[in-house]
């Protein structure tokens, strides 16, 4: 809210509202879409939970960072200092890819704008070389 009313403040024409309205904006086409949620229960629930008391999520970007870093400081037995929203964005890539979520798909959920952006994800894990042996050696 303090970004917004600054922005207003210093930009003549520009409302808070116009402001806040902007700070979601994504940062290329592929990044503007519907993202499904009902692939896993407790995660639809959390999500419908939200959004029973909210139109959206009301906060920035830098509070979502707070959030996540404050949990990552609770958390016993981890690293606070490698733990960050990207992170744990990267790791959601890692765990759909490895769960056998193939390159469009991937691509599509994560609002990526190049497929080549899957393919590290699926290319790198454990799971897919596993999968790629047994196909090509369960036909034999």
């Amino acid at each position: 809210m303090k970004r917004a009313e600054s922005i207003a403040k210093h930009n003549v024409g520009i409302t808070v509202e116009q402001a806040l309205s902007t700070r979601w904006a994504p940062k290329t086409a592929a990044g503007a879409r519907a993202i499904p949620f009902d692939f896993e229960t407790r995660v639809e629930m959390a999500i419908e939970r939200f959004f029973q008391t909210h139109a959206e999520y009301p906060h920035s970007r830098v509070s979502i960072n707070r959030r996540v870093n404050r949990a990552a400081e609770a958390a016993e037995g981890l690293d606070s200092t490698r733990v960050y929203p990207h992170g744990l964005r990267a790791t959601a890539s890692t765990f759909h890819a490895a769960r056998g979520l193939t390159g469009l798909p991937l691509q599509a959920f994560m609002g990526w704008e190049k497929l080549a952006t899957a393919e590290t994800y699926l290319n790198g894990t454990t799971e897919a070389t596993r999968r790629a042996l047994r196909s090509v050696h369960s036909s034999r």
